[in-house]
């Protein structure tokens, strides 16, 4: 058995394994067996807060909860980091209420958990919206009538890189358009990011959708 296994088994063993303290002496001493033992006391328990909170968002998907746990982790990781070009702030039991005599160890964890699994729920719905919006640019680009689903197809046989290369070369304010229509912007909002009207807003989408046919047929 290698040191830091013996110190990680010690951790848990002589009165260390509550959470705060765990978290304490990683950030403090930087101690790697600090860690593994840390890790080892909370993974079940961050997976299960992360899948809780992304199906509160209707979001199902292992891949987002492995995305979200990697994220906690690498926080819990960036704590006892010194190196860390954009160190994350520090742990303070005295800053984190955990109520009803819970561990505030576990208390800052589980916040940090459900924060960074919104984070990869918010993360989602802003691709979706992209996705589909990249979809409904590209079939007008194509064909102006077609539907939600033959959007998708041609938005997948057009090369997105072609698509993108061509929204590039859009000025200024036709590629802000086009951006905007692709972050899900509404075109109320799209008329007060631009200053004009929405009039204006669906005038200049005309225009740059019949550009960008121009530059996807050369």
């Amino acid at each position: 058995m290698t040191d830091q296994e013996e110190r990680s088994r010690g951790y848990r063993a002589d009165g260390r394994g509550d959470i705060a303290r765990l978290i304490d002496y990683w950030q403090d001493e930087h101690d790697p067996a600090a860690l593994e033992a840390l890790l080892a006391a909370v993974g079940r328990r961050v997976e299960h807060v992360v899948a809780r909170t992304l199906r509160r968002h209707g979001i199902r998907d292992p891949a987002a909860c492995d995305d979200a746990t990697a994220l906690v982790v690498d926080q819990i990781r960036r704590l006892g980091d010194s190196h860390d070009a954009a160190p994350v702030v520090r742990f303070e039991a005295g800053r984190t209420p955990a109520g009803g005599g819970a561990d505030p160890g576990w208390a800052y964890l589980r916040c940090v958990a459900m924060s960074r699994a919104r984070d990869v729920a918010r993360d989602r719905r802003r691709w979706e919206r992209r996705a589909t919006s990249l979809a409904t640019i590209a079939a007008a680009v194509s064909s102006p009538a077609a539907d939600v689903e033959a959007a998708v197809a041609v938005a997948d046989d057009l090369a997105r890189e072609r698509l993108h290369a061509a929204i590039a070369a859009l000025d200024e304010r036709s590629r802000t358009l086009v951006t905007l229509l692709l972050d899900g912007k509404t075109q109320s909002v799209i008329a007060h990011v631009l200053g004009v009207c929405e009039g204006t807003v669906s005038r200049i989408r005309a225009r740059a959708i019949a550009r960008l046919r121009e530059l996807l047929a050369e």
